[in-house]
Parts: structure tokens; C-alpha cells; sequence
């Protein structure tokens, strides 16, 4: 499987440096190489401070030639705009736009990638421009973005992107969901589950990312340790007959529940079987798979004698338990 990655951090300017750009750019590099388990995952290429317009071209051009899985294109420093569109600016600009390399351009290389799938992150002001692209549609304003394109930007077309000493508001939050709290049950990260986890994450009267895509699949560009292991979610067909099934739960169901601990005790004292299919019924209510029936919590719930059911979420991992989907 064929994934790279090229990350572009650019602080130095002639005016108007920025602060972070790079330290981004490399912090992004250090946690898509590997995934948790430390192996190998996307070979990165770091560029820091490119000086031209030709050479921000020639780099994004040989990431996106060839085939292969993924390619991923970051780009974290300024970015400019007037009445003809929106462009990334390289380190020696003399802010003018035969200065600059356009959000079209980019675009236009990434739609003619033979790659399954092309990731584009923008961390830059008016990053939100990128995929309104007149000069492909031949219609202002008009989304363009070829199959198995993904963008993500900090930012709408109009908003600048907020960047201090600490690192971008941006990527500072796409690089926490990278590390996984972005991450499903099963630790897969996906571009649309950062972006989920980065809207949440901004009010109304922040910058506001941009997600675009036109894919067919989610593709996995980070994996962390799963939160649930997948022999669990696999026996979920076993412990619940249907995706609508309960489960009667009793004291014998909480391992504390023993004449060896002191504490109070209720009969049916606890099973050692019905503690194992406990705890790790506790450990997908954990994660919002599985919620009490008439009790606060799932404790509550066995010693009191109440159920249990799958929540909406865990319907859906139960049916692919029930297809062995995993």
C-alpha cells in the first residue's frame, strides 16, 4: 500500500512572518510516519520555508504523480486572495500574484492524480476558496473536486486562520485528533472523523473549517489502539440475539459482589461468567455502545436486576459483528 505525504510549513516572510508554520508542518510529519503501534504508515516529506511559486508547483506535482493509495498534500503559512481567486504564497513573495500559486492550480493537479484517494489540508487564510475552481467548471463559484477527493481547510473563503506562538487553532486540533480523539471505536481516523472532532471543538464565532469531498469510502489515514478489542465487538452477535435484544442483568452479574469482598452483598452472589460478559458489556457502555435500562449506570443496573440495550451506535457494530465485518 502506497501512501506519502508532502507537508509544507512556511514561516519566513518579508513582511508579516508567521510563528508556527513549520513547527506544525513537522509535528503533522511526526504523527502520520506511524501509526500508534508504531508502524509504518505515510512516507513524509517535510518541506519548510519554499521560497517560490515554481517550487510549491514542482513538489505538489511529484506527490501527485504516479499511483498508489493515498497522497496528502498539508500546506500551513499565508495564503492571499483578490477578484481572480485564492493562492498560497511562498517564502520570497513580492505579494502580487505572478508571486503566488493559485488554489487552482493545485486543484487541477489533484483532480488529474491517478491516486485512490488525495487528501488536500489547508491552514492558511481563505483556505475555504480551494475547490470553487472557475477556471476548471467554466462557472464562478461551482465545486469541482474529482472522485476520491477530500479537502479540509481551517477556514471559510472570506475568514482568515488564527495562528499563534502555541501553533495554529487549526492544526492544533487536527493534530489532537490524529493522536485520537478524533478516532472510532475501533481506532480508525478519518478525515471525516477530525473534522467532526474539529467542528465540535469551534464556536459559532470562530474561524469555520471546510470539509469537501467526493468520495466513495472513508479512508483510514491514522490508526490508534482500538477502544474496544475487536474479539468484544465480535461476540456482540453472540450476547445480543438481535440488534433490538436485552439483556437481564443481576447482582451476579458485578464481580464486587462477593461474601470474599466487605462491602454490602445481594444474592445471586457473583458468577465468574456473567462477571467476564459484565465487564465487557461495561467496556462498550464505556464507549457508547451499550446503555442500562432503568438505572444510571451499569452497576446500578445489575444490582438492581434492570437490563441492558444497544445504543443506536451499537446497532450498527452489532451488524457488522452479525456480518463479520471485522
Amino acid at each position: 500500500m502506497s501512501k506519502k505525504a508532502l507537508l509544507i510549513g512556511i514561516d519566513e516572510y518579508p513582511s508579516n512572518s508567521l510563528p508556527c508554520c513549520v513547527k506544525d508542518a513537522k509535528e503533522m510529519a511526526a504523527l502520520l510516519e506511524r501509526n500508534d503501534d508504531n508502524k509504518r504508515n505515510f512516507d513524509c516529506r517535510v518541506e519548510c520555508n519554499v521560497g517560490t511559486a515554481r517550487e510549491l508547483k514542482e513538489m505538489a506535482s511529484e506527490l501527485f504523480l504516479g499511483e498508489g493509495d493515498t497522497a496528502l498534500f498539508y500546506y500551513s503559512g499565508h495564503g492571499a486572495q483578490d477578484k481572480w481567486g485564492s493562492y498560497l504564497v511562498p517564502a520570497k513573495t513580492t505579494y502580487t500574484t505572478a508571486s503566488y500559486f493559485s488554489f487552482d492550480d493545485l486543484l487541477k493537479m489533484v483532480n488529474a492524480s491517478k491516486f485512490r484517494d488525495k487528501i488536500v489540508i489547508l491552514d492558511c487564510c481563505f483556505a475555504g476558496a480551494a475547490g470553487n475552481i472557475s477556471a476548471i467548471s467554466g462557472t464562478s463559484g461551482a465545486i469541482q473536486i474529482a472522485n476520491g477527493v477530500t479537502l479540509m481547510t481551517a477556514c471559510r473563503s472570506y475568514e482568515t486562520a488564527a495562528c499563534s506562538n502555541n501553533g495554529s487553532v487549526f492544526t492544533r486540533l487536527l493534530l489532537e485528533g490524529l493522536r485520537g480523539s478524533a478516532a472510532d471505536v475501533l481506532g480508525r481516523i478519518t478525515t471525516a472523523g477530525i473534522y467532526a472532532y474539529i467542528d465540535k471543538a469551534l464556536g459559532a464565532w470562530e474561524q469555520r473549517p471546510m470539509y469537501k469531498a467526493n468520495v466513495s469510502r472513508f479512508n483510514v489515514i491514522r490508526q490508534v489502539h482500538e477502544a474496544v478489542e475487536i474479539e468484544i465487538l465480535r461476540e456482540m452477535a453472540y450476547y445480543f440475539k438481535s440488534e433490538d435484544d436485552l439483556i437481564e442483568l443481576d447482582p451476579s452479574f458485578e464481580w464486587t459482589n462477593d461474601p470474599k469482598v466487605k462491602h454490602v452483598r445481594k444474592q445471586p452472589y457473583a458468577d465468574p461468567k456473567k462477571v467476564e460478559l459484565f465487564k465487557k458489556l461495561q467496556k462498550l457502555s464505556y464507549n457508547g455502545l451499550v446503555v442500562p435500562v432503568g438505572a444510571s449506570c451499569m452497576y446500578d443496573a445489575a444490582m438492581q436486576g434492570q437490563l441492558c440495550r444497544l445504543t443506536e451506535l451499537g446497532k450498527q457494530y452489532w451488524r457488522f459483528a452479525k456480518k463479520g465485518s471485522f
